[in-house]
Order: structure tokens, then C-alpha cells, then sequence
């Protein structure tokens, strides 16, 4: 038990230093497209959080989660988790902003509260679990065939 805590702990701990990376990718992405190279500030960021969406897969997939399955499983998974966090991010900010007239910035902490938290969930208990395999098959008519 004190086991499991512990690895959640790291878990967690993990998944933080992956996300602070990420976005020190993104940002640094953004600031170097467009003060260097001259890009536009949108494609830019976008190019940034390509990148980002990247190597936080990479790093969470080795170094948070330790996962064993096969990356055109997980990737897509991985995927759509962000988009969640997208939708999750672009609802806080329009009910908080829009709705209740709260100042943008506070708006940005609300989601800083609720999206790393459902990301490392559905992450955790979805993205990057691989199934379990010691689980008993289910018998069906052509196992006993071959019996």
C-alpha cells in the first residue's frame, strides 16, 4: 500500500518536471520563431505546441508511466487526452471569462487546477495502460471446438 503511494508520488512528480519541460519547449519554440526567424506568433505556437505534444509523450511514455504498449495504441490515446485538456482548458476560460466576467488571468489558474489533474488521470488510468494479460479469457463456442 505504501508502495503504491510512493509510486504515485513519482508518478505525479514526474509527470510535473514533463509538463514544466513541455512547456519551456513551447514557449521557447514560440519565442525563437518569432524574434529569430521572424515567424508569425500563430504558427509559432503552433509549431510550439507541436513539439511540446511530442516530447511530453516521449518523456511521459519512458519516464512518467514506464509504459510497455505499442505506440499506434498509446499516441492516438496519448492524443486525444490533449485534446480533452484542450476542450477542458477553452470551457474554464469561456464559463470563467465570458460567463462570469472573471479576469482572464485568474480564469488561466482555474484550468491550471483542473487540467493537469484530469491530464495525469486519464493518463495514468487510460493513455498508458497497457491491458492486463493474466486475465482470464472469456470461453466461447469455438475454444471448446478445438478442445
Amino acid at each position: 500500500m505504501i508502495n503504491n503511494h510512493i509510486q504515485l508520488i513519482n508518478q505525479l512528480i514526474r509527470f510535473g518536471l514533463v509538463g514544466l519541460l513541455s512547456t519551456i519547449t513551447h514557449m521557447g519554440t514560440l519565442i525563437i520563431l518569432v524574434e529569430i526567424f521572424k515567424f508569425l506568433p500563430l504558427v509559432a505556437s503552433t509549431i510550439g505546441f507541436i513539439l511540446a505534444v511530442i516530447i511530453s509523450y516521449i518523456l511521459n511514455y519512458s519516464f512518467t508511466f514506464d509504459a510497455t504498449g505499442k505506440h499506434a495504441i498509446i499516441f492516438p490515446r496519448y492524443c486525444t487526452v490533449c485534446i480533452v485538456g484542450l476542450m477542458l482548458n477553452t470551457g474554464i476560460m469561456y464559463l470563467t471569462v465570458e460567463i462570469l466576467g472573471i479576469w482572464y488571468v485568474i480564469g488561466q489558474v482555474c484550468t491550471l487546477l483542473v487540467v493537469p489533474v484530469s491530464n495525469f488521470t486519464l493518463n495514468k488510468l487510460w493513455a498508458f495502460k497497457v491491458p492486463d494479460t493474466n486475465v482470464d479469457r472469456v470461453v466461447n463456442s469455438n475454444d471448446l471446438d478445438e478442445r
